[in-house]
C-alpha cells in the first residue's frame, strides 16, 4: 500500500492551531482587568443616565410635536376626529418606545407618561388621555428635562 505524505497540515489541524491561539489571546487580554461586581455592571453610570435622559427629552419633542399639529389641525377644522384619533394612537405608540435611564426626575415624569397613556397597536380604537391638560398636569416632563440641562422642543408645521 503506497500512501501519500501530504506536504502540509491538514485542514483540520490548521484549525485547531488557530483556535488555541485565539484562546490564548482572549484569555490574556483582560488578564490585568479586574472583574467589575454584578452591582457595578448591573447600574448604570451617570453619564450613561444622563445620555439616556437627554434622548428621553429630545424623542418626547416628537411626541410634543405629533400632539401639537394633531390639535392645531383639528381646532381649525382642517382634520377629522377620525384623523385626530388616529394621530393620538400614533403618538402613544411613539410615547411607549421612549428610552428612559430607570433613574431620576426625567426618567420618573416619562414613566408616567407612558402608564397613563399607554401604546395603543394598529388597527385598535381606543380613548387614550395623551395630550389632555391632566396627562400634562400628571408629571412634568418639561420642568424635569430643564433640570436636567435638556430643553423641550416641538415643531409646529401644521396651519397658516
Amino acid at each position: 500500500m503506497n500512501r501519500m505524505q501530504p506536504k502540509f497540515p491538514t485542514a483540520s489541524l490548521v484549525i485547531v492551531a488557530l483556535i488555541g491561539l485565539l484562546a490564548g489571546c482572549s484569555s490574556q487580554a483582560g488578564a490585568n482587568e479586574p472583574t467589575p461586581k454584578l452591582e457595578e455592571a448591573a447600574t448604570p453610570s451617570a453619564s450613561a443616565s444622563a445620555n439616556l435622559d437627554e434622548q428621553t427629552c429630545l424623542a418626547f419633542g416628537d411626541v410634543s410635536t405629533i400632539l401639537q399639529n394633531a390639535e392645531r389641525a383639528r381646532r381649525e377644522q382642517r382634520m377629522t376626529q377620525q384623523e385626530y384619533d388616529g394621530w393620538q394612537r400614533l403618538a402613544t405608540r411613539v410615547l411607549g418606545r421612549i428610552p428612559t435611564s430607570g433613574d431620576g426626575p426625567v426618567s420618573d415624569a416619562m414613566e408616567v407618561l407612558q402608564k397613563l397613556a399607554p401604546a395603543i397597536p394598529n388597527g385598535m380604537a381606543r380613548p387614550t388621555k395623551i395630550g389632555t391638560a391632566e396627562w400634562w398636569a400628571a408629571a412634568p416632563i418639561g420642568e424635569a428635562c430643564a433640570r436636567a440641562g435638556y430643553q423641550l422642543a416641538g415643531e409646529g408645521f401644521t396651519g397658516g
